[in-house]
């Protein structure tokens, strides 16, 4: 029997009829499981994924609003066969807007000779200068002054 079982029932005064109040599942998890592996890889490609779908998204309201004004002014000047007009209109606007195309890549400039870096002269030990150790610059007053530590006595 499980020690927290037997406290238990120890507890309630052993009585027989009790029994086990208190169970262990038989798994215990340790830790969040797949979400361990999925959740830093969806937060890496989270923003990549939301700026493509919001680019298209804005591209095809933008479809959508002049295939929109285009039905309303052929509509306007004919109402009665308004179905056809907009079906037409559909089928024009639909697969040139699903076609995709995706983002349009950046143009290379014309990659230019790389030249090697200019050899430098060696000077002698005697002219050469020499380098002062850097020195740690001090923090002018102006700024918020520090109080002292407040003392608080438990027994006073």
């Amino acid at each position: 029997m499980h020690p927290l079982t037997k406290y238990y029932i120890h507890q309630a005064g052993g009585g027989g009829g009790i029994g086990p109040i208190y169970s262990l599942p038989p798994f215990i998890q340790s830790g969040h499981g797949i979400g361990d592996y999925l959740g830093p890889l969806f937060r890496f490609f989270k923003p990549m994924l939301f700026r493509g779908a919001k680019a298209g998204a804005k591209a095809l309201g933008r479809a959508a609003l002049q295939t929109g004004s285009h039905i309303l002014s052929d509509i306007a000047d004919n109402p009665a066969g308004y179905k056809e007009i907009i079906s037409k209109h559909l089928q024009e606007t639909l697969p040139a807007k699903m076609a995709g195309g995706g983002r349009r890549k950046r143009r290379r400039t014309p990659s230019r000779t790389r030249q090697p870096p200019a050899k430098r002269r060696k000077r002698a030990l005697s002219t050469r200068r020499k380098r002062k150790p850097p020195t740690r610059k001090r923090k002018r007053g102006g700024g918020t002054k520090r109080r002292p530590p407040i003392k608080r006595d438990i027994f006073a």
